[in-house]
């Protein structure tokens, strides 16, 4: 099974994105999904991390990336990250419901708008 059930992600426009491949990384398990149609330009990807040196904790990212021009017509990038750090101890159902709940607060109708503003 697969990380994602599907490659299509909508933010008002569909983007469809393929699996590039597992980079090398003496640390972490990376794969790293590009989205084929977007400009090259743009370089926009979804990486996966997950870190493998602690003994303890888990930690994982999801980080999307894309570059795209500002104000001033010069590209620069947007980041993007979801991290998960938690303790090996601690039940996979429990994580679960702390990334929901974190999903969550992020799907709220007005989050998007007021934390682009820096709002508290």
């Amino acid at each position: 099974m697969g990380l994602f059930t599907s490659l299509i992600f909508n933010n008002g426009t569909a983007h469809t994105f393929v699996f590039r491949g597992q980079l090398p990384d003496s640390k972490s398990v990376v794969g790293e999904y590009i989205e084929p149609a977007a400009a090259s330009t743009s370089q926009v990807k979804l990486d996966v991390k997950h870190d493998e040196t602690s003994k303890t904790v888990f930690r994982s990212l999801l980080q999307y990336k894309v570059y795209i021009a500002g104000a001033d017509s010069i590209l620069a990038p947007i980041t993007v990250n979801f991290t998960v750090v938690y303790s090996k101890k601690h039940a996979a159902a429990d994580v679960i419901l702390a990334q929901k709940l974190l999903a969550a607060a992020v799907a709220d109708a007005s989050f998007h708008t007021g934390f682009s503003q820096r709002l508290i």
